[in-house]
């Protein structure tokens, strides 16, 4: 893993941030959604002792209604992890 091509906590909250953006910008405020980050991604955002992560392991869970969400919710994250 490169140094170029790795998330770091900073980085991290900011691409969870803009796909927080995306999905209230395409399913409005009323539909819940819940992102839960596991493995290396957790301890990045939660423990000091790490600065970085070469990938980020997420569920999304949202209520159905719209098609292609967890789709779209992975692409944005593995377009975020190429500019990371």
């Amino acid at each position: 893993m490169s140094a170029e091509k790795s998330f770091t906590k900073e980085n991290l909250e900011h691409y969870l941030l803009e796909l927080s953006r995306e999905f209230r910008k395409l399913n409005g405020r009323k539909m819940p959604a819940e992102i839960i980050i596991i493995g290396g991604g957790a301890v990045l955002l939660k423990y000091n002792f790490r600065s970085s992560t070469g990938d980020v392991d997420a569920i999304v869970q949202f209520i159905f209604g719209y098609a292609g969400g967890d789709k779209y919710c992975w692409r944005k994250i593995s377009s975020a992890k190429r500019l990371a």
